[in-house]
């Protein structure tokens, strides 16, 4: 009874806990959306400001735009990760994982050498920073496309596992079998995606090999952090002289409550990686465009002061008058500073996609290989976007040039 109370008191405080955390992911989620589009609005006016006032102190005003970016990016990304529940999802096992882990472990040690110095040799050459985001982007797809497969794989295998030792639990008990005859007897319909591995473990203890072997395997192919911790209390409990029925029922109903909780912060991660990824797209949108307009509207309004300057000297005293008027209006775009601005673009997509891609991890939860996934999105968003502006701008944007009079 003693046991009873212990194991109801470490459940509520475990789904309070998460509860909490969830309650909190609802809030920040919406709030750190809400602050880095009020960050990128920010960057817009120090842009808008540089092409009116061109002030002479450029490097000091752009720093503080980067400082604001990344406080705030910085504050929302800490807020979340401190708030958010835990949820290890991968075992995390020195000897392997599933299928999928090995693969991505395998993969990352050739991409991610070739990225990192491929990247840098792009940047060196000058090439243009959306292709180099696309670039990475390509590379880092496989193994998120691989990643997220094992995230899926992962949640399926952990709903099965609450069935399965439950039914293996009560099969032994009712029975009175042995582990190896009892698993002969469990509805492998039941079971979509454990049931090849219960298959596997019920040929090798067939065979008569060793049983905490056997199950070792099991664990480090499924991959799953839950079936690593539950399935080894099941046997130990067992060992120990427990009810098998009691033990796997007890054993069932927890892990089923922790993978209900689970589907409650992945409906809620859903959401918020939904709404970011379009965000993420306007905001890196909203900085192109203007980027690019504020360079037509320059390149064209110098077009037009040369103009005045070559034919100025040949108009009347009063035309000479409202030209200088209004050559002094439109001057204030003449000294865009497109070289240092272009970096400036450059650097705020990058904290914005960096930022969006570690809050995307944080959500929704999962090994770090989930950053492969996201940086693979972002990157490719933010890549596209930036080769694809251009054009757009050009052909929506076109400011007419007069020639002298």
């Amino acid at each position: 009874e003693f046991l009873r109370l212990e194991l109801s008191t470490v459940r509520s405080v475990y789904r309070n806990n998460f509860e909490q955390g969830i309650e909190m992911l609802k809030k920040w989620g919406d709030a750190y959306i809400a602050m880095m589009l009020s960050a990128t609005i920010v960057g817009i006016i120090i842009m808008v400001s540089v092409a009116i006032y061109s002030p002479t102190e450029l490097d000091s005003t752009l720093n503080m735009s980067y400082f604001i970016l990344l406080f705030i990016s910085a504050m929302g990304i800490i807020t979340m990760y401190r708030a958010i529940p835990d949820d290890q999802k991968t075992h995390g096992l020195n000897d392997g994982g599933s299928y999928e882990q090995g693969m991505i472990r395998r993969m990352e040690r050739v991409i991610l050498p070739v990225a990192v110095i491929s990247t840098l040799l792009l940047l060196l050459a000058g090439i243009n920073f959306g292709l180099i985001a696309v670039f990475v982007s390509l590379l880092l797809a496989p193994m998120g496309i691989i990643a997220m497969k094992d995230d899926m794989n992962i949640v399926a295998r952990d709903e099965d596992f609450s069935v399965f030792i439950r039914g293996l639990g009560s099969i032994m008990g009712g029975k009175g079998l042995t582990t190896t005859y009892a698993m002969s007897e469990v509805d492998r319909k039941s079971l979509e995606v454990l049931g090849p591995f219960i298959d596997a473990v019920y040929s090798k203890l067939n065979l008569g090999l060793d049983d905490a072997m056997v199950w070792q395997r099991f664990i480090r192919e499924c991959g799953s952090n839950l079936i690593y911790k539950f399935l080894n209390i099941f046997r130990d409990s067992i060992s120990l002289g427990g009810a098998p029925a009691e033990i796997g029922k007890i054993v069932s109903s927890s892990m089923l409550e922790m993978v209900l909780l689970r589907k409650k912060r992945e409906m809620l991660a859903t959401g918020f990686i939904v709404l970011l990824v379009p965000m993420h797209v306007a905001m890196v949108s909203i900085f192109m465009f203007l980027y690019q307009i504020l360079i037509s509207m320059s390149r064209a309004i110098t077009n037009v002061m040369n103009s005045f300057g070559e034919t100025q000297a040949a108009m009347s005293s009063s035309t000479g008058s409202v030209g200088s008027g209004m050559m002094t209006s439109i001057g204030v775009f003449t000294n865009f500073p497109e070289a240092k601005m272009g970096a400036y673009v450059v650097t705020v997509l990058m904290l914005i996609t960096v930022s969006n891609l570690l809050a995307a991890k944080i959500v929704k939860g999962g090994d770090r290989y989930m950053y492969y996934f996201f940086g693979s999105l972002l990157f490719g968003l933010t890549g596209i976007v930036y080769i694809v502006t251009p054009f757009v701008v050009d052909l929506f944007f076109q400011i007419p040039v007069f020639g002298a009079v």
